[in-house]
């Protein structure tokens, strides 16, 4: 007798006990992963990314909603409600990702912001060659497109020199390593 609820204990341990909340499925009706909290809404889902998740989330917010939600399992975890379309937003600490789904699930368009975001390497060179002995205070990265694509994205950064500040506008030039400055 001992022996059986020992083996039936161990059968509940692998067999009846869910993992933890990463395979998204429609079958299983689970649309995020742990690395999420939810926060319910009439209007819009969204999520809060847990900090200890925030850089991979800053450094590729539609990458990581795509590995950490499934639209389409929530589409169909809402059985007979139908919408035109969804609009989801990740907020982490830094930043936002805001994306908008058709009411098949087809991502249409995304919008992001960041604060602090890593500068990329030409638009560090840019700064520096044209503000010498300037220190950069703030960042803010803000970028957007149609589907996953990056189709607009510009840096605004706060300078300091001291006795003086300024803000810059970088909007990095997809054709060429060269960012153009906009004041």
């Amino acid at each position: 007798m001992r022996s059986q609820v020992i083996l039936l204990a161990l059968f509940v341990l692998c067999c009846g006990s869910p993992a933890q909340n990463t395979s998204m499925t429609e079958d299983t009706g689970i649309f995020y992963s742990e690395k999420l909290i939810q926060i319910n809404s009439d209007v819009a889902i969204k999520f809060i990314v847990k900090e200890v998740y925030a850089p991979e989330f800053q450094k590729d917010p539609v990458g990581f909603s795509k590995l950490n939600f499934n639209i389409k399992a929530y589409i169909k975890s809402l059985k007979e409600i139908e919408y035109h379309g969804y609009k989801v937003n990740f907020k982490s600490n830094n930043g936002y990702l805001l994306e908008e789904y058709d009411s098949n699930g087809n991502l249409l368009y995304n919008f992001r912001q960041f604060k602090n975001k890593s500068l990329p390497y030409a638009v560090q060179q840019e700064v520096s060659e044209n503000f010498k002995n300037w220190r950069i205070l703030n960042k803010e990265y803000i970028a957007s497109g149609q589907q996953d694509r990056i189709d607009e994205e510009v840096y605004n950064i706060k300078i300091n020199n001291g006795k003086e500040s300024k803000m810059l506008r970088i909007i990095p030039d997809k054709d060429s390593p060269q960012a153009i400055v906009k004041n």
